[in-house]
């Protein structure tokens, strides 16, 4: 660590430090295409809270040091970089598409739109790989326990899932694993890693959080 950092004035340390950690939440799955400046005004703009939080509480607290406000006034930006990237950041984007401003889903990629949206529940997964291959994961039959569930997905398109069902190339018939591939009677389970570069095609069947489905 470079012991530079250290030596700052305690002010400077909070709204980097506070500033960075809200700026990393706040970002998450949209930083691909930031620019150096993007990431240094968004980080400061956080970190600006933590300041002006901490200023406020060492007024009305003279008792208080800086050590005693810094969780209080780091949990302020923290909570502000959450409610900004839960609410504010969509309900901007829906202003923005309202008007007519623009249709662009602000993402890096499409794909990264689809794995970060919070109000669909993924319920059955189809992946079509370039070999000919066709693998199935029914989401809804993955055990609640298991680790990963239903599957695990990350921004480059990779998937690790659960498959419950194969189709061979050139076969129409596929074949079901069921809930005994995903966890047998001794207890151990099974998933599988699908890099995004053997991936040839994707189809997802969801359904909206909190409305009934067939």
């Amino acid at each position: 660590m470079n012991t530079d950092i250290l030596n700052l004035p305690f002010e400077i340390q909070l709204i980097l430090a506070s500033g960075y950690l809200s700026y990393k939440i706040s970002s998450a799955s949209l930083n691909k295409n930031h620019r150096t400046i993007d990431e240094i005004f968004q980080i400061l703009s956080f970190g600006m809270i933590a300041y002006i939080t901490n200023n406020l509480i060492r007024n009305n607290v003279p008792s208080w040091n800086d050590w005693q406000s810094m969780p209080i006034a780091t949990a302020s930006s923290l909570l502000t970089a959450i409610f900004w990237r839960k609410w504010i950041w969509d309900l901007i984007k829906k202003i923005l598409k309202k008007s007519g401003t623009t249709n662009e889903n602000f993402y890096p990629s499409s794909w990264d739109h689809i794995i970060c949206h919070k109000d669909i529940l993924w319920r059955y997964i189809i992946v079509q790989l370039k070999d000919g291959y066709m693998l199935e994961s029914d989401l809804d039959q993955v055990p609640k326990h298991l680790p990963f569930r239903p599957l695990d997905v990350d921004s480059s398109g990779a998937i690790a899932l659960y498959i419950t069902s194969l189709t061979r190339p050139n076969q129409e018939t596929a074949v079901e694993f069921g809930y005994q591939r995903i966890h047998d009677e001794i207890g151990c389970s099974q998933i599988t890693y699908i890099p995004a570069s053997e991936i040839s095609r994707i189809d997802i069947r969801f359904s909206q959080k909190g409305k009934a489905t067939d």
